[in-house]
């Protein structure tokens, strides 16, 4: 997304993981080294944010649009791209994950409204196994192992392109949603076939080209707020846009029941598997 404006970041790029739990980060203590870029070049870490839901369309449909925080349902006339476009940012949507079939259609259908949408699976996402590093050649194109080196490669680009510029930039990364363990036959995978309370523990990790602090915040953060605090960090100027931000270090006032929604999940607790050692 561009927003022309002096004093303010120009470019904000929003990178949306997919199934990452935060506690298989090494940014969030996990012992194995798997986030060096993170690790190293964060603005801002916060501990304590929620998703939306425990798979892609439960938990996106509600964290890109502002949902009807009472039924839980989303709100497809009040998304993150219309919010951004009322504001004049000229938005653009890279996704691998499929434009049509049973579980995209309708996060597809937000990324769609954007000025510029571009999808490298046209069918299902199951349809093709495609590397996320092939959106990196479109993510250029706009700004004429996955997931901590493709944001370290997207953060280059953006460093690349500041440098001719001028444009700052920020940055931020979050998770669709985690996965549960599921062990048979002496065998552990990680699935979505059921709930885990692990499910909604998701990284929010904030990159700001013009600072250089670290700063790492513990404060309760509802993926039903989530839009909000989106366009707030876009500095988006709406009288019907409450002033939720993301990175106060505050806990939100209301979770609209999310809270209690995971507290009332009854399957034992999964923390991550130390692979330390076991990683080749």
């Amino acid at each position: 997304m561009r927003k022309i404006h002096t004093g303010v970041p120009t470019d904000y790029i929003l990178v949306i993981g997919e199934s990452a739990r935060k506690d298989y980060f090494h940014s969030y203590g996990y012992p194995v080294e798997n986030t060096p870029f993170l690790d190293n070049n964060f603005t801002v870490k916060v501990d304590g944010m929620k998703s939306g839901g425990t798979y892609t369309i439960g938990s996106l449909t509600n964290m890109l649009t502002v949902p009807d925080k009472g039924k839980w349902k989303p709100r497809y006339d009040r998304s993150i791209i219309d919010l951004a476009r009322s504001a004049g940012i000229r938005t653009y949507w890279l996704s691998n994950q499929g434009m049509v079939g049973k579980f995209d259609t309708p996060v597809s259908a937000i990324g769609r409204k954007a000025d510029k949408a571009i999808f490298l699976n046209k069918g299902d996402y199951s349809e093709k196994n495609i590397s996320d590093f092939s959106l990196l050649k479109p993510f250029k194109q706009i700004l004429d192992q996955k997931t901590d080196q493709f944001i370290e490669k997207v953060f280059e680009l953006l460093k690349k392109e500041k440098s001719v510029t001028g444009r700052p930039f920020s940055i931020i990364y979050f998770s669709d949603h985690g996965l549960a363990h599921k062990t048979e036959k002496n065998k552990t995978t990680l699935t979505n076939n059921f709930a885990s309370k692990f499910h909604y523990d998701i990284p929010l990790i904030k990159i700001d080209s013009d600072r250089n602090d670290r700063i790492e915040l513990s404060s309760e953060k509802s993926g039903l707020n989530f839009t909000e605090g989106l366009g707030n960090w876009m500095n988006i100027q709406n009288p019907d846009l409450p002033k939720t931000s993301l990175f106060d270090g505050k806990n939100d006032l209301t979770d609209y029941g999310l809270k209690e929604k995971i507290n009332l999940i009854t399957t034992p607790k999964d923390p991550a598997i130390d692979l330390t050692g076991k990683l080749k």
